[in-house]
C-alpha cells in the first residue's frame, strides 16, 4: 500500500511554476511603484497617491495570493487507517481512489469500505485517529513582527476534539443521562459502588487523563472542561450513592479549601492525597500522573492460572524470581470487605484467584 501510494505521488506531483497569481502580482507591482512615488510627492499629490494605494490594496484582497498550478499528495497511515491529502481537484481525488481500490482488490485481495473511504473537501472535517481534521478558512488578520497584516490562520491545519464522540463515551460508561430538555446530567456508576473510595476516584482519573492527554493537540481543547465537570460530579455521585447520602455532604466530608481530596496509604504506610484530575493539570503536558497505591495495577499478560504462574511474578507485592508461587483462592468476591490490600487487589481485578509469593501467602492467612 505504501509503495503504491509512493508511485502515484511520483506521477502526480507537479512543481509550482510561479509563486503568486497573475492578478495578485500585477496589483502588487502597481502598489510598489505608487509607494515609491508617494515617498517623493508632497501635499495634495501625496494624498491622492496614498488614496490610490489604499484602493488597490482593497482590490488585491479579492484575489488569491498563491498560485495553485502545482499538485501534490501527502499520505499518512496508521495500521489499516490512512489519510491522503490531495492538492488538486475532485477528479484527481476520484482517480486516485479508483486506482487504490483496484490495486487493493486485485493485488492484496482487500476491499475498501465504501462508507469510510470518502472524498472530503479540506474545509470540511474528516475523522482520523479520533481527531476531526480540516484546513482553516479564516479571514482573521494579525500584525506580524515587521508590521504586515497577515491571515495568520488561513490555510493552516486544524485538529479538533469530536465532542459528539466524547458524549458517546460518557453515555457508554454510564456517566451521564439525557434529560427531557436535551441536556446532559451526571449520574453514579452502579458497578463501582463496592470499591474503596480512592479506587473509585482513581478509576475516574484514569479515564479523564486518557481523554485529556490524547487530545492535547486539539485547537478546541478547552471545550473538554465540560467533560471534566461531568466526570467529577459523576464521581461525587458514585461516592454519595455508596454511602446513601448527598453530593454536598460528600464534598464537605472531603473538603480541602476550594477542592476535595481523598487520603490513602501506600504500601510503605505513608499517607498521600488524591484529587480529581482537572483540565489545567493536563493542558500542554503529559505529566499528570497520580502516585497510585502500589501493585494493584499489575496485570498478567494472559488470564489463565498456568500462564500467570509461569510469569514468575507476585501479583500482590510485585517481586519476581522467587522459587515458589502459590494461588490464593476465595469462594466468592462478595465475601471480601476490602479492608486489606490483598482483598482490594482481588476486587480491583474482579478475580477470585491471586498469584502470590510464599511470604505474601503466609501474611494473607495471618491477617
Amino acid at each position: 500500500m505504501d509503495a503504491r501510494v509512493a508511485e502515484i505521488k511520483e506521477r502526480f506531483d507537479i512543481e509550482r511554476t510561479t509563486i503568486t497569481t497573475t492578478e495578485y502580482g500585477r496589483l502588487t507591482s502597481r502598489i510598489g511603484k505608487l509607494e515609491v512615488k508617494a515617498k517623493k510627492a508632497q501635499g495634495e499629490t501625496k494624498r491622492e497617491i496614498v488614496d490610490k494605494i489604499i484602493e488597490l490594496k482593497k482590490e488585491r484582497r479579492k484575489y488569491p495570493c498563491r498560485n495553485d498550478s502545482d499538485k501534490n499528495i501527502a499520505y499518512i497511515r496508521y495500521a489499516d487507517d490512512f489519510l491522503i491529502a490531495v492538492k488538486g481537484n475532485r477528479e484527481d481525488c476520484a482517480a486516485i481512489k479508483n486506482e487504490l481500490t483496484e490495486y487493493l482488490r486485485d493485488e492484496l485481495k482487500l476491499t475498501l469500505s465504501a462508507e469510510k473511504t470518502l472524498i472530503t473537501h479540506s474545509a470540511e472535517k474528516v475523522r482520523f485517529l479520533g481527531y476531526d481534521i480540516s484546513v482553516r478558512r479564516s479571514q482573521e488578520r494579525r500584525t506580524d513582527s515587521i508590521g504586515r497584516k497577515t491571515l495568520w490562520l488561513n490555510g493552516k491545519i486544524e485538529l479538533a476534539v469530536p465532542l459528539e464522540k466524547i458524549e458517546r463515551f460518557m453515555f457508554s460508561k454510564g456517566v451521564v443521562v439525557q434529560t427531557q430538555d436535551g441536556q446532559l446530567r451526571y449520574m453514579h456508576r452502579k458497578g463501582w459502588l463496592y470499591l474503596p473510595d480512592y479506587e473509585i476516584l482513581e478509576r475516574y482519573n484514569a479515564e479523564i487523563r486518557g481523554i485529556l492527554n490524547y487530545y492535547q493537540l486539539a485547537a478546541n481543547y478547552n471545550k473538554l472542561s465540560y467533560f471534566c465537570y461531568l466526570m467529577e460530579y459523576s464521581c461525587l455521585a458514585t461516592l454519595a450513592g455508596k454511602y446513601s447520602t448527598s453530593i454536598g455532604k460528600i464534598r464537605r466530608k472531603y473538603a480541602r479549601g476550594k477542592e476535595w481530596t481523598l487520603n490513602y496509604k501506600t504500601t510503605r504506610g505513608a499517607t498521600r492525597e488524591k484529587r480529581i484530575v482537572k483540565l489545567s493539570d493536563c493542558r500542554k503536558t503529559c505529566e499528570c500522573v497520580d502516585e497510585l497505591p502500589a501493585n494493584r495495577h499489575i496485570r498478567p499478560i494472559k488470564n489463565s492460572i498456568r500462564e500467570r504462574l509461569l510469569a514468575g511474578k507476585c501479583e500482590l507485592c510485585g517481586t519476581a524470581g522467587n522459587e515458589l508461587y502459590e494461588v490464593h483462592h476465595v469462594k466468592n468476591l462478595k465475601s471480601l470487605t476490602g479492608n486489606t490490600i490483598w482483598e482490594q487487589v482481588m476486587l480491583a481485578r474482579r478475580r477470585k484467584t491471586l498469584i502470590v509469593c510464599d511470604e505474601c501467602h503466609t501474611n494473607i492467612h495471618a491477617s
